[in-house]
């Protein structure tokens, strides 16, 4: 019975967890706000749902029956004081608010009944008040849906584990994460398999982003697996061959879409791969040294190739068009358009002046080096600024392409810079963690450099999976490992002392 127990308990933790990527990709595909809200209310209703499995909450006790009545009564007050004609889609969106408040209220009430060690459990506050200080920064400036973020976030925070529960945790979030994309991705293949879009399969994705992300997200997920199991299965081999097996359809169907933030983000994931494969510190800092190397030389490389190209009078490469003008479909019309951007005549038409490398670097990433530029001269020191911009060509932006420079835009430069410190300081403290030996952070790690890349490109909002995995992620980071004796005789800041 027991055995039972908890193969059931185990499929209900993978379930919620696949629920929860599924929604967040529901939210990037949807149209419409009451949408969003609604795939949202769902992704972090699951996440709750998970945290009262760990937290073995008893929902027939008195004291959560009681709680139980008192908010439904007060909720059924409130719609009786506020009602009108509501549509199903609005009526459905308050329904899981509710839900979404109601878990959350019963976590708050096991946290007290459990006893302030529960909330004393914090390892040290500081990291705590880095990011209660940043939200209260958003929350002051109007960064959009900041608070419903927050009663998820902290139920997680305050939720002790175990060491051993913490890596079983991560192993069901990187399976939730491959099949909500098997699910997805194949579903899309099936419904829309001839969807593109200027050379880029599109799907039912709305965008290619959503459906980068998604195939991204598998990616990353299969890598930690990956290295979890290198080190406990015995036969190595049939172990390589499946995790490889596994990436090929995330792999060819991120060529298909071919978003270009998902894959700046993985090049990020492959060389923290390189770089902390092995944990000697001396080989760390000689990968280190590479991988900066190369960067450096390429881009290099890349720019003088442009210069060449541009005072070589090139001219457009000729496309192939349907009857409707539009590219046909297939991944070289999408490669011969960008490189046109950057050729000689490509390179009139960016922000910049004609013929420079700075223009013809505009029409090769699509734009985005004028949008920064335009929404960088926005940015006030305190204080939010227009989002939408108008290009100095006269071109039309709704947002700025980039987490950073967004950051700065809602909140100002004092507001942004906070939290773009808080980003860094994480990612300091993870990688020191890491360095140290500590396993706990390998997926974090690998989530953090993930965000690292996208942010660069794209406008992740903090109802978005990105940065709210990256929340969820510091755990290691904010609480101590309880309920074993092995975890406080291996409790992180231990470990680092002893190495």
């Amino acid at each position: 019975m027991k055995n039972l127990k908890g193969k059931l308990t185990a499929a209900a933790e993978l379930i919620l967890w696949v629920v929860f990527f599924s929604a967040f990709t529901c939210i990037v595909i949807s149209e419409t706000q009451v949408f969003k809200d609604i795939f949202f209310y769902i992704a972090a209703s699951s996440l709750l749902l998970f945290v009262m499995l760990v937290r073995k909450i008893k929902l027939f006790s008195w004291y959560n029956l009681l709680i139980m009545g008192v908010y439904g009564a007060a909720s059924l007050n409130w719609l009786y004081v506020h009602r009108f004609d509501w549509g199903y889609q609005y009526a459905t969106m308050l329904a899981l608010r509710f839900l979404m408040n109601g878990l959350f209220l019963l976590i708050v009430l096991d946290i007290v009944v459990t006893g302030r060690k529960a909330v004393l459990q914090l390892r040290k506050p500081v990291f705590a008040i880095i990011v209660f200080v940043a939200f209260g920064v958003a929350i002051v400036y109007g960064l959009e849906n900041i608070l419903i973020v927050l009663c998820p976030v902290l139920a997680w925070y305050f939720t002790p584990m175990s060491r051993k529960q913490w890596d079983r945790t991560l192993l069901v979030i990187a399976r939730a994460a491959y099949v909500a994309f098997l699910i997805i991705m194949t579903a899309s293949f099936v419904i829309a398999p001839n969807k593109y879009e200027a050379g880029r399969y599109i799907g039912f994705f709305t965008f290619p982003a959503a459906g980068g992300l998604l195939e991204a997200n598998a990616i990353v997920a299969v890598l930690y697996h990956w290295h979890c199991f290198s080190k406990t299965v015995a036969d190595k081999k049939k172990n390589n061959l499946l995790h490889a097996s596994a990436l090929i359809y995330p792999v060819v169907s991120s060529i298909l879409t071919f978003d270009r933030a998902a894959w700046l983000a993985l090049l990020c994931v492959l060389m923290i791969v390189f770089i902390f494969k092995r944990k000697d510190r001396k080989i760390i800092r000689r990968r280190s040294i590479i991988v900066g190397t190369l960067v450096v030389a390429l881009t290099i490389v890349f720019c003088v190739s442009l210069k060449i190209m541009i005072a070589s009078n090139m001219d457009y490469i000729e496309v192939s068009t349907n009857a409707s003008g539009d590219f046909e479909y297939g991944a070289n019309a999408y490669w011969v358009n960008i490189i046109n951007k950057a050729l000689i005549k490509g390179s009139k038409t960016g922000v910049f002046h004609e013929n420079t490398l700075l223009n013809a670097l505009d029409g090769f990433s699509s734009g985005r080096l004028g949008i920064w530029y335009t929404g960088l001269n926005q940015v006030k020191m305190i204080g939010p600024t227009e989002l939408a911009m108008t290009l100095p060509n006269g071109v039309y932006m709704g947002h700025v392409h980039n987490t950073y420079i967004d950051w700065c835009m809602r909140l100002g430069y004092v507001g942004g810079i906070l939290l773009i410190t808080w980003f860094i300081a994480f990612i300091v403290k993870v990688v020191k963690f890491t360095i140290s030996g500590d396993e706990s952070v390998i997926y974090p790690l690998l989530w953090l450099a993930f965000c690292f890349g996208f942010f660069m490109v794209e406008r992740e909002l903090w109802t978005n999976l990105p940065p709210f995995m990256l929340l969820i992620m510091q755990y290691p980071l904010l609480m101590r490992f309880t309920d074993e004796k092995y975890d406080s005789e291996t409790n992180i800041e231990e470990k680092m002392a002893v190495n």
